[in-house]
């Protein structure tokens, strides 16, 4: 999962629990003596679980570059791993508001879990293909594009008003440790033990995460007039209209597709430039994937921070940046690694601010 605590401007009339009683929402008032409990617990779980992904993540990518030295390969692999949450997160979303939420992010980690799993065997028993860990890419991130909103709205149900922030910047922090330490662990991880016992810390996170979403509610809110099918379609209509009918809207969506398209790809093939370009290994990859995860983080702290008054532009020269900086890097010398894992961490800052 992308993120878990981003507060959502939620205004429900009715919240609909994990054991189906409702409640009305006071404010938050009535989270109970326990919420910090509560909170910690499935914090815990799902900063457990992000870890494990991206682990995972570095793992995945660097046995087909190890395995097959494929520009195609990893590229197809950014493609699989891309594509199926971009197209279908407004339809996550949407799921996120009509059904239970605690239900989605259980259902898609013990899916996710569920496939890893028989990876894991074919890793084992040396049976695996590259199709195999493709179609594994395929569904983790179509699962993502279900659990990524419902983790997120979760948070104003899990916390009083008061402590949003805080939540928020507990947020932003655990993503920027999980993105500057995945890698690195990753790394570890492959030296010590075989491949397929490295993937299976995937499935433990998992089943870690999901633990205190089984013990613990969380409160929901959704409108008890549009959960059918029609009201689904409906909603995705209307969004789709709403962006359609404004140009500005419509010409920033296209920008930042674009974007994303340029640069969403290169993070699965800088493994195959560092092997093949800087004649790196594994710790070498490691070490400029946390490079960009510290640029990402600083990212994230420059924003909320300065809190930019004109989003725009922060978006037209972050993306400019991201993108010069990421040529950058690869045009370096492959005597300059350094200097290329600077420009690196440069790129995922830049990336961060354009995103505002």
């Amino acid at each position: 999962m992308e993120t878990f605590f981003m507060a959502l401007s939620n205004r429900p009339e009715i919240i609909d629990t994990a054991d189906d009683h409702s409640l009305p929402n006071s404010d938050n008032s009535d989270l109970g003596s326990n919420w910090q409990v509560r909170f910690w617990m499935i914090f815990s779980g799902q900063t457990l679980s992000l870890i494990g992904s991206g682990l995972t993540q570095f793992v995945l990518l660097w046995w087909i570059t190890d395995t097959t030295g494929s520009l195609a390969a990893l590229a197809t692999a950014g493609f699989v791993a891309l594509l199926p949450e971009a197209l279908i997160s407004p339809l996550g979303g949407i799921f996120a508001d009509r059904y239970s939420r605690r239900v989605l992010m259980i259902a898609t980690d013990m899916i996710s879990a569920l496939c890893m799993s028989i990876l894991i065997i074919l890793f084992l028993t040396e049976r695996v293909e590259l199709w195999h860990v493709y179609w594994m890419m395929f569904v983790r991130s179509a699962m993502q594009a279900f659990q990524t909103p419902a983790a997120s709205a979760s948070v104003a149900m899990l916390v009083p008003r008061s402590f949003l922030p805080r939540a928020a910047g507990l947020s932003q922090a655990m993503q920027g440790i999980t993105l500057v330490a995945a890698a690195p662990l990753g790394a570890l991880a492959i030296s010590m033990i075989p491949l397929g016992w490295a993937l299976s810390i995937d499935v433990v996170t998992a089943l870690l995460g999901c633990l205190p979403l089984l013990r613990y509610r969380i409160p929901q809110a959704f409108n008890s007039n549009r959960t059918g099918l029609s009201a689904l379609r409906s909603e995705f209509r209307d969004g789709l209209h709403f962006i359609w009918s404004h140009p500005g809207l419509r010409r920033l969506y296209a920008l930042m597709g674009a974007v994303v398209l340029v640069i969403m790809p290169s993070f699965t093939l800088v493994p195959l430039l560092v092997k093949e370009h800087f004649g790196g290994g594994a710790p070498h990859v490691a070490f400029i994937d946390a490079m960009a995860g510290v640029g990402m983080l600083i990212g994230a702290v420059v924003v909320a921070l300065f809190a930019p008054r004109q989003p725009v532009t922060w978006i037209l020269w972050g993306f400019a940046t991201s993108c010069f900086s990421l040529a950058l890097t690869g045009l370096m010398p492959a005597d300059r690694f350094n200097i290329a894992a600077v420009c690196w961490m440069v790129s995922g800052m830049s990336f961060i601010l354009g995103k505002v």
